[in-house]
């Protein structure tokens, strides 16, 4: 059988014990090791250049050019997975990382087992977030739909009816016999929802239409 790909990891951050430290952790794993470390976003492109790493363990704020700054070109560069690794709660930063580009935000009291698998988890594609600061996300996409100007419904009276139900939980099946109406026919409004909202899913399409009155919530 052969041996999986080992995951290449640079370390970014201006201190050296903290880095020393990560890289330990990193060293344990048998799936990961470490390109290299960087103390600021300029050393952290340059190490890059040389060794293009698979994922990017990086703190926000740094002398010089600071973790969030340097995401474009590292993405430009070598389209690393990033992390963002730090102490900041504050929500603009949270925010301006993700707009960046990063692929996850973690706050360095995330245990060593719980780092290596969000690790592991960006490498196959997925996106990760410390429970800490997964509410601040929610209630800053809430605010932000709440702050945009009243507008009329982009949803016909059914589709309305179809999500109504939807944020009551109801199932398509449970939703075709409220309504008489196939599952097919109900597969076909909620396909027509997510577009309209411009949702990813049945939950954010429910977020976003409480978040402008479309529907009520009624649980």
């Amino acid at each position: 059988m052969a041996t999986p790909e080992k995951i290449g990891v640079l370390i970014v951050d201006d201190h050296e014990l903290f880095r020393r430290g990560l890289a330990s952790v990193l060293q344990e794993q048998d799936d990961l090791y470490v390109v290299g470390e960087a103390e600021n976003g300029e050393q952290a492109i340059a190490l890059s250049r040389q060794r293009p790493p698979q994922v990017v363990l990086m703190d926000v704020h740094m002398p010089g050019v600071g973790g969030i700054q340097c995401i474009p070109e590292l993405k430009a560069l070598c389209n690393p997975r990033i992390l963002m690794l730090t102490v900041s709660q504050d929500s603009d930063d949270l925010m301006a990382a993700l707009a960046a580009g990063a692929d996850g935000y973690l706050l360095k009291s995330t245990r060593p087992a719980n780092l290596c698998q969000a690790i592991r988890q960006v490498v196959s594609g997925g996106s990760v977030l410390s429970p800490e600061i997964t509410a601040q996300v929610m209630q800053t996409a809430a605010r932000h739909w709440q702050s945009q100007p009243a507008a009329t419904s982009p949803l016909s009276k059914r589709e309305t009816e179809v999500l109504q139900l939807i944020a009551q939980g109801g199932t398509n099946a449970e939703i075709a016999q409220r309504l008489t109406i196939s599952e097919a026919t109900v597969k076909t409004h909620v396909r027509n929802i997510l577009d309209k909202m411009g949702a990813a899913n049945r939950t954010d399409a429910v977020r976003r239409a409480l978040a402008l009155g479309i529907i009520q919530n009624q649980r």
